[in-house]
């Protein structure tokens, strides 16, 4: 019996997380998925050295307009989605923030991006006041 009764727990932490970040679970760009929120990029994709770019996004609480400051990013994901390719990806990390409200992630484009195509960069984040996490995507235009 503890056997099943484990089994269930890990059954229904899965589903809770499939849930709780449908981007990640399968595997496509999605826009915020509490509409009190949006995600913006803040500029094109600058490279920042030898096959490097950096590219900055904000999450803006859609009731004042105004941008939130203090974001936990807990899960990111660069891919083709908007190529209908979401199974193309790159390694994407964050960095440290430029600015307030805004935050700033690296992407090595060494193998991916061979052409110039659109991009998808799913970021989930924790908002201080909400309960369940914000998931949101920007897309932009990058490679050679």
């Amino acid at each position: 019996m503890p056997f099943k009764f484990t089994m269930l727990k890990a059954a229904a932490a899965a589903l809770t997380i499939a849930a709780v970040s449908p981007a990640f679970a399968a595997g496509v760009p999605v826009k915020a998925a509490t509409p009190s929120y949006r995600f913006e990029l803040v500029g094109p994709a600058r490279p920042v050295g030898a096959k490097q770019h950096v590219v900055s996004a904000r999450i803006v609480r859609s009731s004042d307009n105004k941008p939130v400051v203090g974001a936990i990013v807990t899960a990111v994901r660069l891919d083709m989605g908007p190529e209908n390719m979401a199974a193309m990806t790159a390694p994407v990390r964050q960095l440290l923030n430029s600015a307030p409200g805004i935050y700033v992630f690296s992407f090595d484009d060494s193998a991916v991006w061979f052409e110039r195509a659109k991009w998808a960069l799913t970021i989930t984040a924790t908002v201080q006041g909400e309960r369940q996490p914000v998931i949101g995507s920007v897309v932009f235009q990058a490679g050679r």
